[in-house]
């Protein structure tokens, strides 16, 4: 596999600002154990959500529609926005760093 790398991130349609991005995307798997499964735990998997957080010039808060693409893979939904961090350098940019929860699906394109 080759090397990718960052490519564009957008929320609500605008990406000039965005520096930086993650995405987590995380299946909760049940415990299906029987006393048929020989001593040995099975699952099955079950709700699949995820969560990240993006760096970016200005603040987001509320809901937004996000599009987070690199260079072979492109992540997209409805998020609502929770914690936010603010950096704020003597030379240089203020960074605000929120983290999101995607509401409803997540597109894998």
């Amino acid at each position: 596999m080759g090397a990718i790398c960052g490519k564009n991130g957008t929320v609500n349609g605008s990406g000039a600002t965005i520096r930086s991005w993650s995405i987590n995307i995380e299946t909760d798997l049940l415990d299906a154990t029987t006393m048929g499964s020989n001593g040995y735990r099975e699952y099955i998997e079950c709700l699949t959500g995820a969560t990240g957080s993006l760096t970016a010039t200005e603040r987001f808060a509320g809901g937004a529609t996000i599009s987070l693409e690199n260079t072979n893979t492109t992540y997209g939904g409805t998020v609502k926005f929770g914690t936010e961090a603010v950096e704020t350098p003597v030379e240089g940019l203020v960074l605000y760093t929120h983290d999101f929860t995607f509401s409803g699906s997540v597109v894998v394109a």
